[in-house]
């Protein structure tokens, strides 16, 4: 009884530590975890991940976690396995993965950090992605580490890089025509402001480089560009001048003129 009494105290020390730090290592070779933290199993995780955390308790009736635990721990040295995608990994081993996140963008989309460490390619893909599945998609991503969440690092961004950004839209446009066959692209909408009223030029002369490809009409709207392509034309009223008879020589329809005519009159 008092042997039985020992294992059972046992058993409960480990789902204890399990529960509320983490399991041990599996031997010497395996690395200790960098924090204690609790069992908080995901389901993205998967259950070889998830019962990898409980191999104490599950060894030696199941042998594979133990297993698991120690390619997670180790964290693809020599050729094994890297799980640093989960959820789990970062979790008992946050700065080793944070680190990794930082150099790989595809990891930085598995835990949330994808603005904040590579916002230029997470500009691109939210354009891409509002082409392929709504207007109005975005690449959202909560509070990471107490940041601001995709919202703050997308507008740090466009505030920070608007030239880079402005690139990206254009390199979006090629895209787009381009996996229609040259089909004429008349407008792109963005949804955020910003690049307009920072760099109204540089946005004025990518629809004019887009014109001149695609022999049309083109407008980039955003929810500046309005008041920023006014006060932009009143200042180069030829700017207008220009873009109306770069159209007319293009076929471009008059809806295209509307507001710009005017701008140079009010100038």
């Amino acid at each position: 009884m008092k042997a039985w009494k020992e294992e059972l105290d046992e058993f409960i020390a480990m789902v204890k530590q399990c529960s509320e730090q983490g399991p041990p290592p599996t031997d010497e070779a395996c690395p200790k975890r960098d924090v204690d933290a609790r069992y908080d199993p995901d389901l993205d995780d998967g259950v070889m991940i998830n019962s990898a955390a409980l191999w104490p308790l599950l060894d030696p009736q199941w042998k594979d976690p133990k297993k698991w635990w120690k390619q997670l721990a180790l964290a693809n040295p020599k050729g094994n396995k890297d799980y640093d995608w989960s959820h789990l990994a970062m979790r008992y081993w946050p700065t080793r993965v944070d680190e990794k996140c930082q150099e790989d963008p595809s990891l930085g989309v598995a835990h949330g950090c994808f603005w904040k460490y590579h916002p230029a390619r997470a500009w691109a893909w939210e354009l891409r992605l509002q082409d392929e599945i709504a207007p109005d998609f975005r690449i959202e991503e909560t509070p990471y580490r107490g940041d601001g969440g995709d919202t703050e690092h997308r507008a740090a961004y466009l505030r920070d890089e608007p030239l880079e950004a402005i690139a990206a839209i254009e390199k979006e446009i090629h895209r787009r025509r381009k996996d229609t066959e040259g089909k004429i692209l008349r407008e792109l909408t963005i949804l955020e402001p910003g690049l307009w009223s920072v760099e109204a030029e540089a946005c004025w002369d990518m629809e004019t480089r887009i014109i001149k490809k695609q022999e049309f009409g083109f407008r980039l709207i955003a929810p500046d560009e309005e008041a920023a392509r006014a006060a932009l034309l009143k200042g180069t009223p030829q700017k207008a001048t220009g873009r109306n008879k770069l159209l007319q020589n293009r076929g471009g329809d008059s809806g295209y003129l509307v507001g710009w005519q005017e701008a140079v009159e009010e100038a």
